[in-house]
């Protein structure tokens, strides 16, 4: 998951890297309390990306590497994940979202490590920023599986839109084409409210 700004460690290039998806997550989150417990550090880390929308079940999808929020536990986990050739990216900036407190939920809790996830709303938001590849059809099955209704929807936009760094219009463009397809009855109104913002 690339946004503004983002540190890429892991995997050299002739290394081989399988992906991560609902079947693996178990394994693999118990080889990473595994190896922590070897180093005797516990810590704790919070996953953005496909990993978050895999483990909280928003989508039946695969990732090819895990995305997580800067903190003080980063440098060992990206250590932890050379050793076992997963690829990781740290996510460092975002303009919609603030990587250090957003709400989280857990979704592992081993003996030496601590899995957070970002929730749904900052998933979101995250997606909104990119909107590249497979972000639109992660924001289509996150609105479906938490059942957002177009009124939440349209605040969070509004919520992100005085804050972007980049292209508000392209923002609200995107968040437009996620109306279309998610809330078609609504798309008038969402058109006359961005207008009206720009």
């Amino acid at each position: 998951m690339a946004f503004l700004s983002q540190k890429r460690i892991g995997v050299k290039k002739k290394e081989k890297f399988t992906s991560i998806d609902s079947a693996s997550l178990a394994p693999l989150f118990q080889k990473l309390d595994t190896a922590l417990a070897k180093k005797g550090r516990k810590i704790k880390i919070v996953v953005l990306g496909g990993l978050a929308i895999i483990a909280q079940g928003f989508r039946e999808r695969a990732t090819l590497d895990i995305d997580i929020a800067p903190n003080r536990d980063a440098d060992i986990f990206v250590r932890v994940c050379r050793q076992l050739s997963i690829p990781i990216d740290i996510v460092t900036v975002s303009s919609t979202v603030d990587l250090h407190h957003a709400p989280t939920k857990t979704i592992f809790s081993g003996q030496y490590l601590i899995l957070e996830a970002i929730t749904a709303p900052d998933l979101i938001k995250l997606k909104l920023e990119r909107f590249y590849k497979q972000d639109p059809d992660d924001i289509y099955a996150i609105i479906k599986k938490i059942g957002m209704a177009y009124e939440a929807f349209k605040t969070l936009v509004l919520d992100i839109l005085p804050d972007f760094i980049g292209n508000p219009r392209g923002l609200a463009l995107s968040a437009e084409i996620v109306v279309e397809r998610m809330f078609p009855e609504s798309i008038s109104d969402f058109k006359k409210t961005i207008s009206n913002r720009f």
